[in-house]
């Protein structure tokens, strides 16, 4: 079917979707009453039994039960999925689906599909000189997005390039016993075997099993050069990424990417891939990994620009060259971090944020301390019991020279003219939590 035999009516989509058994071509109500499919203004079944005249939404226990949008614009959207154009700047403009509601049936599909591949029979897929191409992802969910973070899943998987017969388990992690274990049990032997470089895809002990086994190495590839090997077909979403990116968008349209993050200490397989997306939507992005595992004592940092080569006309390969990289951050956010700091120090991880006027008293009594320090040093070095470093009294000088030439009565005047504007602000802020607490209790009466 193309795009222009897709049905222009209400009445000639539902009967599209009956003739695939997404709608039912007959009801029976439940006094055993047959019903008929009437269409106007609204569509529904109706049984005309003069006693009975019960009505029934076209929708009501069926799969689109609950949803809004016309039947028209689902088929068309599951055309559009199928040739992977849901991304929610197309759905908006051509047709006229809210972004969420694009966000909802993109998942609703991708359900559909994971469903489909649970229930369905399961059978090894490949054959003697078939390409079978396999990876592996591990999947995280906090629920609701918030909160502690869910178990973690492994989910290994492949389809046959030739057939496009697909298999996907769950697997208890990526060991090569385990995925060794997953392809003798779902891949027929004599396939040729495509996959990245990770080590549980063992070349010998595929081979032993009867395999053909071919790799590419993502870390400087996204395809192999000289064989021509890839697992494109099942690395990345590209369209989810890019539908979160328009949404994203819609937030704040002055943002752009500038590259992408990933936790871990380098580079790692998957990365080519990724930055291959990111590369079409800024000009030369950075990667920066995060070391969340703390696998060098502490939290680092790496950024990554990425350079093409090979020879001109012919295949091209990827490489990553490290970059330097320097943390900056706004005040609030350090004041913030410090504050999460703190949590280590309490056995229930949670801290209270001072008032204003504590942070201040502490904010001056951290100063006066290192001024004793300051003080303490000048005075060793005039005495003699510390060489003088040429760097510590310019620095000391810039910071003498910074402070205003001010009186004391000046002085005084100020900081009482600013903390009247503070106690200003505190008294506003503690009137506004109480009226909204106030609304709060009332809107419940």
């Amino acid at each position: 079917m193309g795009i222009w035999d897709l049905p222009a009516s209400e009445k000639d989509a539902v009967e599209l979707l009956q003739g695939y058994g997404t709608i039912p071509n007959e009801r029976t109500f439940k006094n055993s009453h047959k019903m008929k499919l009437y269409f106007g203004k609204q569509i529904f079944w109706k049984c005309n039994v003069e006693e009975c005249n019960q009505h029934l939404g076209v929708r009501t226990g069926n799969w689109f039960e609950g949803s809004r949008i016309s039947f028209v614009t689902a088929v068309r959207f599951i055309y559009c999925w199928c040739k992977e154009l849901t991304s929610i700047k197309f759905c908006a403009e051509e047709l006229v689906i809210a972004d969420k509601t694009v966000i909802d049936w993109n998942n609703y599909m991708r359900e559909i599909c994971a469903l489909e591949m649970d229930e369905k029979e399961r059978k090894q897929i490949g054959d003697e000189g078939l390409i079978v191409e396999i990876d592996e992802s591990l999947f995280v969910k906090r629920k609701n997005n918030t909160g502690r973070v869910l178990p973690q899943q492994w989910v290994f998987g492949g389809i046959c390039r030739e057939t496009k017969e697909t298999f996907l388990v769950t697997v208890p992690n990526r060991s090569a016993v385990t995925l060794m274990e997953k392809i003798c049990e779902n891949i027929k032997e004599g396939s040729i075997i495509y996959s990245d470089c990770w080590k549980g895809y063992k070349t010998s002990e595929l081979e032993n099993a009867g395999f053909l086994h071919g790799t590419v190495n993502h870390k400087y590839n996204f395809v192999d050069p000289d064989t021509g090997v890839h697992t494109q077909h099942v690395a990345v979403d590209m369209e989810f990424a890019k539908a979160m990116y328009e949404l994203q968008k819609k937030v704040n349209s002055s943002e752009v990417i500038v590259g992408w993050y990933a936790t871990g200490a380098d580079v790692t397989g998957h990365s080519v891939l990724i930055h291959d997306y990111y590369s079409r939507e800024a000009n030369n992005p950075i990667h920066l990994t995060v070391d969340t595992s703390l696998s060098e004592g502490s939290l680092t940092w790496k950024a990554f620009t990425s350079t093409s080569f090979g020879v001109p006309g012919k295949n091209t390969g990827t490489m990553f060259t490290p970059c330097k990289v320097e943390i900056v951050g706004y005040e609030p956010e350090f004041v913030g971090m410090k504050i999460a700091q703190q949590t280590k120090h309490n056995k229930q991880r949670s801290v209270e944020i001072l008032p204003d006027l504590d942070m201040i008293n502490n904010a001056i009594q951290n100063m006066l301390e290192l001024s004793d320090v300051v003080i303490g040093y000048i005075d060793d070095v005039l005495a003699n019991r510390k060489p003088a470093d040429n760097s510590i009294g310019r620095t000391l000088m810039d910071i003498v020279q910074s402070i205003p030439q001010i009186s004391p009565e000046q002085f005084q005047d100020m900081l009482n003219s600013n903390m009247k504007d503070l106690l200003m602000v505190v008294y506003l802020a503690q009137l506004t939590r109480s009226q909204l607490a106030l609304h709060e209790k009332i809107s419940f009466l």
